[in-house]
């Protein structure tokens, strides 16, 4: 089972859930969500580029924290120029399996490992950058 899988399996469970792309319909994850009557608090935007889908979450859930991760140092800087009136916080890490280090030649350096057991994983003050 894929990493990306395994992930949307362990959401799906955990607040019972059906997470499908977008359909014919026009369905909307966020509606969707909304729509079950959870408080969103924290919202993590894995691979967020841009920040298209920030903006869109932010909108969305204005109560909630969101953190985006994306690893590619020019697309980060984009991304945090994107989101600097946001309160959205902009970490430049990978979001993976296993911690570590890494030569992509597109310019990331840090994966952050994402912690089955606990659903999380640990965000160290000094290897991100904070914006919000």
């Amino acid at each position: 089972m894929s990493f990306k899988s395994w992930a949307k399996a362990a959401v799906e469970r955990q607040f019972q859930v059906m997470i499908r792309g977008h359909d014919a319909h026009g369905i909307s994850p966020f509606v969707d969500i909304k729509r079950i009557g959870l408080p969103v608090r924290t919202i993590l935007d894995i691979g967020a580029n841009v920040g298209s889908t920030a903006l869109s979450l932010t909108r969305a859930f204005p109560e909630a924290q969101i953190d985006c991760f994306e690893p590619v140092a020019e697309t980060h800087r984009r991304l945090v120029e994107n989101l600097r009136h946001t309160r959205c916080r902009c970490h430049r890490l990978g979001v993976g399996a296993k911690a570590g280090e890494s030569t992509d030649p597109r310019g990331w350096e840090r994966c952050l490992k994402f912690d089955r057991r606990r659903f999380g994983g640990h965000l160290p003050g000094s290897d991100h950058d904070h914006h919000g």
